[in-house]
């Protein structure tokens, strides 16, 4: 379902999420809804994901107690109480960790970002624009394994700062019987009416449960090695809180993001997306570059039934007659800008934009422009018919002559 058609929707009390375990787990706990679509905050629908979740048994946080949490925002909605979706929390300085199933059809002009506050009030806080979102790869949204995304703004909020995430060396903070928090400005009732949607943030403190206890509600749709399990009938989340945090204390007071809320029921332990099990994707994306997450260059092969694929961060991938070759991804230090193969079409030289030179094959490497202080990016490359040489092309002009290339001058 797209953005624009949740805008439509009406109230919806009770509402399942596809997953024939929570479903059934929904309907024999006292009716209770599960996370599901399209709330109603005040007066009138705003956009909500397919899976959504809020705080049942909290008190209302106080101001500045939690500066990494954050709303997302529908971009159109002026109001932060009618526009407000789904939570998340600030990470670095411009990336927040979310849920995959709050942004998954979400383009970046689609959202905003309040951050600074504990108030859904217009005036408050610090609302940000976006400028890239990044689902989890291994998210499903059938069954919501991996259920993370990151979205970087457009600049550091005011008034905020980072919670760190969990590592690989932190399991012991998701074990059970610890006491974890969680926050959320979504329902305060199980079945909530339209007034049970606070405009200020709310927190609860609940216990991190054993596997098994999310395995009665929610049956195979609980995966150990990928959630934590958490809550119970008086102290959840519930209708309008994903992609909130699940907050465990370390032994030094800090507080540290195990989890990310994600589906289940609201009177009993529901699950939460395990972080650690994601560190290494969440560093590697919000320390890459955005020009190389993206695909810079298509090189054809001769026959024209082939062609290499070039992202940013050196990675090639061949299709068709195109030999395949390694990638170099590990040792750049600007992002590609070209790619050109040689007239054998069994090698390729990159540039990336500081005029360092990547040869593959049988591309002959002819020295590196990198360590010489550049007026202007790298934005061109063209062979010799020898193959033994190239000319480089900076944005100002500039020409960079390699092996049997001739220089004739620059403008």
């Amino acid at each position: 379902m797209r953005l624009s058609q949740r805008l439509s929707m009406g109230l919806v009390l009770v509402a399942a999420i596809g997953l024939a375990a929570t479903d059934a787990a929904a309907r024999t706990a006292s009716a209770a809804p599960v996370l599901g679509p399209g709330i109603e905050r005040a007066t009138g629908p705003v956009v909500g994901p397919e899976v959504e979740t809020a705080i049942i048994g909290g008190t209302a946080a106080a101001s500045d107690t939690w500066p990494a949490m954050v709303a997302l925002i529908d971009a159109r909605i002026a109001s932060p109480l009618q526009g407000q979706f789904c939570g998340g929390s600030l990470i670095g300085p411009t990336w927040v960790l979310t849920a995959g199933h709050c942004v998954d059809d979400a383009t970046p002009g689609d959202l905003q970002v309040l951050a600074g506050t504990v108030t859904l009030v217009a005036g408050s806080g610090d609302r940000v624009g976006v400028n890239r979102i990044v689902i989890h790869p291994g998210y499903d949204p059938q069954t919501q394994v991996n259920d993370l995304a990151l979205v970087e703004l457009a600049r550091q909020p005011s008034g905020s700062s980072p919670v760190r995430i969990a590592g690989v060396d932190d399991a012991d903070l998701t074990s059970p019987g610890t006491v974890a928090t969680t926050l959320g400005w979504g329902a305060t009732a199980i079945v909530p009416a339209i007034g049970d949607y606070p405009s200020r943030l709310q927190q609860t403190t609940l216990p991190i449960q054993p596997g098994a206890a999310c395995v009665s509600t929610l049956g195979t749709a609980f995966v150990a090695e990928l959630m934590v399990c958490a809550g119970t009938a008086t102290r959840n989340t519930c209708l309008g809180d994903s992609g909130g945090p699940l907050l465990a204390r370390t032994i030094d007071g800090q507080y540290v993001a195990v989890g990310v809320t994600s589906f289940g029921p609201c009177d009993a332990a529901a699950a939460y997306t395990k972080v650690s099990a994601s560190t290494s994707w969440i560093t590697t994306t919000i320390t890459t570059p955005a020009s190389a997450t993206r695909t810079v260059a298509l090189v054809a092969t001769p026959s024209g039934n082939g062609y290499w694929s070039i992202e940013g961060d050196a990675t090639i991938a061949a299709f068709g007659d195109a030999m395949p070759f390694p990638a170099t991804g590990s040792s750049l230090s600007q992002p590609i800008a070209t790619a050109t193969r040689t007239p054998t079409a069994r090698g390729l030289w990159l540039v990336a934009t500081d005029g360092g030179i990547f040869s593959y094959g049988d591309a002959r490497f002819h020295g590196s422009t990198g360590n010489i202080k550049l007026n202007q990016p790298i934005v061109g490359m063209a062979p010799t018919p020898t193959g033994n040489g190239y000319w480089l092309v900076a944005t100002d002009g500039g020409i960079f002559s390699y092996g049997d290339a001739r220089f004739h001058g620059s403008p």
